[in-house]
């Protein structure tokens, strides 16, 4: 996603979900780098959705 996104990154979205579905973090990104303040979440694997230009990007990460 970083690789690639900077080169035309004008606003994307980026969600948190947690593994029972549940959003517990969106934030609007309009320059990069850019970093997330997780934590407020518990520790865990979580649903990582990035939206930029009409495309879902999905990760799965883990909170220690």
């Amino acid at each position: 996603f970083y690789k690639d996104a900077h080169k035309h990154i004008f606003e994307a979205i980026v969600q948190l979900f947690s593994m029972d579905a549940r959003l517990e973090h969106q934030e609007r990104i309009t320059a990069l780098p850019h970093q997330l303040n997780v934590s407020q979440l518990p520790p865990a694997v979580h649903l990582m959705r990035i939206q930029l230009d009409g495309i879902r990007y999905n990760y799965r990460i883990v909170i220690q």
